[in-house]
């Protein structure tokens, strides 16, 4: 039997952004494939837009249940994905996430199908998550930058659970999953920051993450982008008072201590088993407080820094 994609897509407000998606989507469909939309309570055309699609490709996209009801971004793919799992039982199924605003590259559903596929027999219990690049682009999709990896300082190799939870290098839209990373990904904390991360450090803790070093998604930037990319050259804190700059690092890294708090509680047994004796220490630490969160990030990054020096001066 072929595999089959579910792609998973939460609207809002994004009326303008759909048709190219939706068309980039629509001459990639398998046998089988279908999109699964959750709108998030739109107040514009979105779902009008959506509806008109959707009876235009009957069975090709269908509307979540619970469409209309505000969750947020983390809340509607999580129940984007819990909706989907539930629907679709059987094995030789993946999830493929979209976002209302791109525009997907032509082969991007064989490519991340077929590498989800081969990565699954090979991974212990099959809990598999693949992401790729992105080509950054304007509002009129004229290209910015050939790579979000480059443009963002991203490291894509940089994938173990403790450097995925100071530095999500996985992107939403440009991501997919097995089943059984799906299962134990769900349900999503509160305190997960963005869906994005919350289902990196699970398989990185549980699984296996395969980065595709080719950009598959046209990566739109404006104004109403829930994170967006920046050029890393141009990342500043200009202007902010100490007050303000020291809130701004509290809130990081208060965020990062819940999640790792989330991390312990809901995988109590494979952060033990699995992360061994110093990192599961390092996380701990993180888990108590931002303080401890801070103090972590600041020592691995000199040690980092410290040991690719050591290699550069022995090369």
């Amino acid at each position: 039997m072929a595999p089959k994609a579910v792609f998973l897509l939460s609207t809002y407000n994004g009326a303008t952004f759909l048709d190219a998606l939706l068309a980039s989507l629509a001459v990639q469909w398998r046998d089988g494939d279908y999109v699964l939309v959750r709108d998030d309570g739109s107040s514009d055309d979105t779902v009008r837009k959506v509806e008109a699609w959707r009876q235009h490709h009957p069975g090709r996209i269908r509307w979540a249940p619970d469409s209309g009801e505000h969750l947020g971004v983390v809340g509607s793919f999580g129940r984007l994905l819990a909706l989907a799992l539930a629907a679709e039982p059987a094995s030789g199924v993946y999830f493929l996430f979209c976002d209302q605003d791109d525009v997907w590259l032509p082969g991007k559903r064989d490519v991340m199908v077929a590498c989800l596929t081969q990565e699954e027999v090979l991974t212990p219990d099959g809990a598999v998550l693949v992401h790729s690049d992105l080509t950054v682009v304007d509002y009129e999709l004229n290209v910015v930058a050939n790579s979000f990896w480059d443009y963002q300082g991203v490291v894509a190799q940089n994938n173990s659970v403790i450097e995925l939870m100071f530095g999500n290098t996985v992107t939403g839209c440009a991501c997919g999953m097995t089943r059984p990373l799906a299962a134990r990904a769900l349900p999503m904390p509160p305190q997960a920051v963005m869906h994005d991360a919350w289902l990196a450090l699970v398989a990185a803790l549980c699984g296996r993450i395969v980065p595709l070093a080719i950009p598959t998604v046209l990566y739109r930037q404006h104004d109403g982008n829930a994170l967006g990319a920046v050029d890393k050259r141009l990342r500043t804190d200009e202007g902010l008072s100490w007050r303000q700059y020291g809130a701004k690092v509290w809130r990081h890294y208060a965020a990062i201590q819940r999640m790792a708090g989330a991390l312990l509680t809901l995988f109590p047994d494979d952060v033990r088993e699995r992360l061994g004796g110093i990192r599961f220490g390092l996380l701990r630490i993180v888990a108590l407080n931002p303080v401890g969160a801070w103090l972590i990030w600041r020592g691995w990054r000199t040690l980092r820094f410290w040991l690719r020096g050591k290699v550069h001066a022995n090369a």
